[in-house]
C-alpha cells in the first residue's frame, strides 16, 4: 500500500498494489520514485517488477499498468541438507 502524503503529512492518496488490477506476484512495495512533474511514479515490488503509474493528486486518480519490467522472483524455499 502506498499513500501519497501532502506537505503537512496528510494523506491525500493510497495505491494499493495487491489490487487485481495490477497482477503483481509479490505486491509489496520495495522503492518509488516520483518524477519532477508529480505525474508519473515508478514503483518497484518484491516481486521483482516496475511498474510506471500516472497519477493525478487532485482528483485521486491512478491509471493502473502492467509492469514493463519483470525480473527473477522465486519464493524463498527452505532447503534440508538432512534427509
Amino acid at each position: 500500500m502506498v499513500f501519497i502524503m501532502d506537505r503537512e503529512l496528510n494523506s491525500t492518496m493510497s495505491i494499493n498494489m495487491s489490487e487485481a488490477g495490477y497482477g503483481s506476484i509479490s505486491p509489496g512495495v520495495r522503492s518509488l520514485a516520483l518524477d519532477p512533474t508529480k505525474k508519473n511514479l515508478l514503483l518497484g515490488t518484491f516481486g521483482s517488477e516496475i511498474y510506471e503509474l500516472a497519477i493525478e493528486v487532485e482528483s485521486q486518480l491512478v491509471n493502473p499498468s502492467s509492469p514493463f519490467m519483470h525480473g527473477h522472483y522465486a519464493p524463498c524455499k527452505k532447503v534440508s541438507l538432512i534427509p
